[in-house]
């Protein structure tokens, strides 16, 4: 899952951005010349992405 967001992330925010983890399910987005109430609109597209984000896992039956 948290792979999942990584790429997410990558994508929706642009080359001049750094996204990094930080911490075990944290992620600092730095958004350089970027508006107060932009990085508002950014926060929001994300929040709704991952509400919606379907993650598709594979189990092994092996033992």
């Amino acid at each position: 899952m948290i792979r999942n967001i990584g790429v997410l992330l990558n994508k929706i925010t642009r080359n001049s951005d750094i996204c990094i983890r930080f911490g075990g399910e944290e992620f600092v987005i730095i958004l350089p010349n970027t508006t107060l109430e932009n990085g508002v609109l950014l926060a929001n597209k994300i929040r709704h992405e991952i509400q919606n984000l379907t993650v598709v896992t594979h189990s092994d039956d092996k033992i």
